[in-house]
């Protein structure tokens, strides 16, 4: 057989990588011809693990360039920086439409009998792009109820795939409970460990050693915390970490935390291990979630015991506890340093389970294992034969057959198989005006679209609790499906798109188009939610609302025990339906949610022009005589203005539509770009401050002490920074409990512990903060606050101001930052609510640019199109790189690409 292996990154050592490798050997042994296809190519490794015995093609290298040679230089660059297109970000974040496209080309390459994937992601592609009469098979090498949305380009493609073969019972059971009717075959083989000389230990040396990539789902910083605990009545045994990853500087900081760095040594050329298991007495792992990790079996080969987490399936299904090994509860780390103290301390117990391991080991050997794989495929290949090509099913997968009731109705001319490498985009995104582009119109006219679908086919329905904040929920009853899918056929415009939907899973790698395509039977007769949307873009493409506006048409179903309806998928609200309940076709519940946030948040931003030549004049007139904090206190940098307050505007129009009012406070200025006709509302700093005498103020804590005196300001309110903006749609439960708590967001910064005359000004008022609050309720703050939004409540800050009246006094009175300063809104207030019960921490996904980082302009062209961060801050630097001049260039260029159009704000 000729077979071929499909690898994200072929270089990387981690375990699926080894068990391939193994694979290939045992299969290459038995005459078979293999090749191996690897998208990314790092150092080559794979090449030369593999050696001769397989051809190793790799499609691209680092810096996006294109090994397979379809792209020039420049256009695999620009492809690379923009968003793949099949394969989603929270799918799978290595993809770009360079990876698509080249995988596209060069999957229609491949000549073999049976192709293997190795990931979700990858079975996906190569369901869409293989020749048609290959076989397919997806090994998942992962826990598969584990991977959250990882796992849905296996759930859309699954119609289409030969097999799925887990490493496990469990696996496999999960895979057939959540992917039926599909058609594949379900099968397990395990990896196996290849068969070669492998030193055994003697467990005498007093070392634990663990091995994988540093990454979060491998939570080696547990493994660490557990080793100090276990260290501290066994100093003499230490602790090896061999891999490499995304998390080894943090990994590093708390080996540095913990004071373990003369007993925890990193080896990040993870490499072959067979000749460091001689040099273990224990092996440990603490994943969270395992697939059958290859590691243990090699630990096991040589005589090692481990003690590891039990986590869902993996180590389970290798260890058995206390025979060969120590099984602990998933994430107890006092436990687990006491199991590695119980084989530290018990010589015989510790080589009882050594060479018992070795038997387990003995279980999987490649012989044993490389005769089911060449079962299995040689099965699926007889299978294969005489069924149609992965063309054909594709195509019958875009229809629906037609109905004795209207044979006419399904159009075979407009079904289009929009897998097809030239084949044209189905529709055009409805290209809007940027003044008409508004989240609150895209919702309204998708509700009111499927109102009028579900009208024009007389369906029933009764609109239900969504769990989304811009999305809407329509029930209909089963018994109205078809008729749903008839009327959307015959009314729709070719814009329209419907997503359907298992519960909460997408099935499809595409949208259904009912104004131009067919419905595939798979689709009909398994999706109960349907999604309807109409996508509208601006000119330039630059934000499309689509399916996270759209109005879901679940299909409930009769519950014959329950004498009622019951919904496809949970809910925020209700369980079950009754008949009258559709007759009324409105809505159940008349007043907001308990979880739901119906109170008026606004925004309020401070806001100086440092170009005004009168404020200029006034603050060099009041600047200090002595340099105490030097430039961070007073300097031009503090107050650079580069018009960052219009494209964080902006950004508040486009992605928080839910904002009432926007106040700028500001010291008797306008912005020159602020349209008369904007309900934007300017402050001056003589509303707020309550002894106008004190001014003109230029220290931004006394400033913030003022705020919450803005006439009309609601009781929540988020305080921005002119330097921060958002990036992504944002709900008001990111910021605020629907019970009016407020959220703040830490910092991993802690409040400098010097004496204040050693620290820079930004950390005198954290002291501050920490004195005052630690005389008020006994608890120290050690933490800053992450640059973002702050929501706050103004019924907690006039409580501050009351108990704190002198300090407020001294704050507002100091023009300058001082030493005598408490910072009200960027952390005092927070920890204050928290004390008292009005504030408590929450998230926030946030970026952090230094104007001084060294590579400032590649990282702004990246942050151009990434909706990964909810929000960005930029910080001013010395920058010995750029200029000011070509750092306010780079910036325009960033705010002008990433928030193009003007709002209703704007001159």
């Amino acid at each position: 057989m000729k077979i071929s292996f499909l690898l994200t990154t072929g270089d990387s050592k981690a375990g699926t990588e080894h068990a391939i490798q193994s694979q290939i050997r045992s299969l290459v042994s038995r005459g078979h011809e293999i090749s191996v296809f690897s998208l990314y190519r790092t150092d080559g490794s794979l090449s030369e693990a593999i050696g001769d015995v397989a051809r190793v093609t790799y499609w691209l290298g680092e810096n996006a360039h294109d090994l397979s040679g379809n792209f020039d230089v420049l256009a695999s660059r620009e492809l690379n920086q923009l968003p793949a297109m099949l394969i989603r970000r929270e799918w799978d974040d290595q993809f770009s439409q360079l990876t698509e496209l080249v995988a596209r080309e060069e999957l229609g390459k491949i000549r073999a009998d049976v192709v293997v994937t190795t990931t979700p992601a990858l079975a996906m592609l190569g369901s869409l792009f293989l020749p048609g009469n290959t076989v397919l098979v997806a090994q998942e090498h992962r826990a598969s109820m584990q991977r959250g949305k990882g796992i849905e380009p296996l759930q859309a493609v699954a119609h289409d795939l030969d097999a799925i073969v887990s490493l496990n019972q469990e696996n496999k059971e999960w895979i057939d409970e959540n992917f039926q009717a599909q058609g594949f075959v379900s099968e397990i083989v395990p990896n196996s460990l290849d068969d070669i000389f492998r030193p055994q230990s003697t467990l005498d040396n007093k070392t634990v050693i663990a091995a994988g990539r540093f990454a979060p789902g491998k939570q080696f910083n547990h493994l660490i915390r557990a080793f100090a605990i276990f260290h501290a009545d066994h100093p003499d045994w230490k602790l090896r970490l061999y891999g490499n990853g995304p998390q080894e500087l943090a990994l590093r900081e708390l080996v540095g935390e913990l004071n373990l760095q003369d007993a925890v040594a990193f080896t990040t050329d993870l490499g072959d291990l067979t000749m460091e298991w001689q040099n273990a007495s224990i092996h440990a792992m603490t994943s969270r979630a395992e697939g059958q990790p290859l590691v243990i079996l090699e630990s096991a080969a040589a005589g090692v015991p481990t003690v590891a987490y039990d986590c869902p399936i993996g180590p389970r299904n290798i260890v058995t506890h206390g025979v060969d090994g120590l099984l602990v509860p998933l994430n107890d780390v006092q436990l687990f340093a006491e199991s590695l103290a119980t084989l530290a301390d018990n010589s015989a117990l510790r080589n009882g389970m050594g060479k018992r391991a070795i038997l387990t080991a003995s279980r999987y050997t490649p012989d044993l294992v490389v005769d089911r794989w060449i079962q299995l495929y040689s099965d699926l290949l007889e299978r294969r034969a005489g069924t149609e090509s992965r063309s054909e099913t594709n195509r019958r997968h875009m229809r629906i057959t037609a109905t004795a009731e209207d044979p006419n109705l399904y159009d075979a001319d407009k079904t289009k198989n929009f897998f097809e490498k030239d084949s044209p985009v189905p529709f055009e995104v409805s290209i809007v005006e940027p003044d008409d582009l508004s989240v609150g119109a895209v919702q309204t006219k998708n509700f009111d679209d499927a109102v009028r679908f579900l009208e024009s086919g007389q369906i029933a329905h009764v609109n239900v609790p969504a769990y989304g904040y811009f999305r809407r929920s329509i029930a209909i009853r089963s018994d109205d499906r078809e008729q749903l899918l008839l009327t959307l056929l015959k009314e729709s415009l070719e814009s329209l798109c419907v997503k359907p939907l298992r519960g909460n899973s997408v099935i499809s790698s595409s949208d259904w188009h009912p104004g131009i395509e067919q419905l595939s039977a798979m689709q009909a007769e398994t999706a109960d939610v349907f999604r309807l949307f109409t996508p509208e873009s601006d000119p330039l493409r630059r934000f499309t609302w689509g399916s996270a506006f759209g109005v879901d048409i679940e299909i409930w179903s009769y519950d014959e025990e329950r004498s009622g309806w019951v919904p496809p998928r949970h809910n925020p609200g209700v369980d079950l339906l009754l008949d009258h309940d559709f007759d009324s076709n409105s809505q159940l519940f008349y007043s907001p949610l308990w979880d739901q946030i119906d109170f008026p948040i606004d925004v309020v931003y401070t806001w100086v022009d440092d170009s005004d030549p009168d404020w200029r004049s006034q603050k060099e007139a009041h600047s200090p005589a002595s340099d105490d904090g030097g430039d961070l206190a007073a300097g031009a940098m503090r107050f650079r203005n580069r018009d960052e307050l219009k494209y964080s505007v902006r950004s508040v129009r486009t992605f928080m539509p839910w904002v009432r009012n926007i106040y700028v406070v500001t010291a008797d200025q306008r912005p020159a770009w602020l349209s008369q006709e904007s309900e934007i509302q300017v402050i001056s700093h003589r509303e707020i401050f309550p002894d106008p005498s004190v001014l003109p103020v230029f220290n931004s804590h006394a400033i913030e002490s003022c705020l919450h005196r803005i006439p009309g300001l609601a009781e929540h309110f988020l305080y921005f920074n002119d330097d921060t903006m958002l990036l992504r749609m944002q709900v008001p439960a990111n910021y605020f409990h629907a019970n009016g708590i407020a959220k703040f967001f830490l910092s991993p910064v802690k409040v400098d512990l010097r004496p204040q005359q050693d620290v820079e000004p930004h950390m005198w008022a954290a002291q501050n903060n920490r004195r005052v609050l630690q005389e008020r309720f006994g608890k120290v703050i050690t933490r800053a606050m992450l640059h973002t939004p702050h929501p706050h409540r103004r019924s907690t800050l006039q409580r501050i101001e009351t108990d704190y009246s002198e300090i407020f006094k001294s704050v507002r009175a100091a023009k300058f930052r001082s030493e005598t300063d408490i910072s009200l809104l960027s952390s005092f207030a927070q920890y204050f609510g928290y004390f008292t019960g009005t504030y408590e921490p929450g998230s926030v996904r946030y970026a952090y640019c230094s104007l001084g980082d060294d590579f400032l302009r590649p990282r702004l062209s990246n942050l151009v199109a990434t909706d990964r961060f909810d929000m960005i801050t930029f910080g001013e630097a010395e920058n010995a790189n750029f200029s000011s001049a070509e750092v306010d260039e780079m910036l325009d260029q960033f705010f002008r690409a990433r928030f193009p159009y003007p709002t209703i704000d704007e001159v």
